[in-house]
């Protein structure tokens, strides 16, 4: 997901160095600069959300559960892309939550 968001920012900071400026070995270099600031801020500033929140499975005994939902993130000026994603959450022998985040 956030790979579509960079490729977005990355064509649109590509398209802005091209257009009109003088060609140079600086330019490519440049523009990655400014691509890896844009990525940066973006990740600052995603908006993250969890919708259809399903539990797949539960073992009470071992305190672990199993749930599916949807997660969206929105990145102001770049938009927003939404992937089902997969949450285990299991207790560590101290008795702590040790969560698995699959489908990313």
């Amino acid at each position: 997901m956030i790979a579509e968001i960079a490729k977005q920012m990355m064509a649109s900071e590509v398209a802005s160095e091209m257009s009109g400026q003088t060609r140079s070995t600086e330019a490519p270099i440049r523009t990655m600069g400014r691509i890896n600031r844009a990525a940066r801020d973006a990740v600052g500033s995603a908006v993250y959300n969890l919708t259809d929140i399903r539990v797949q499975s539960r073992d009470e005994a071992l305190g672990n559960e199993t749930c599916q939902a949807n997660l969206t993130i929105e990145v102001q000026g770049y938009g927003r892309v939404t992937a089902p994603i997969s949450v285990k959450v299991e207790k560590t022998t101290e008795g702590k939550p040790y969560v698995t985040i699959s489908g990313l």
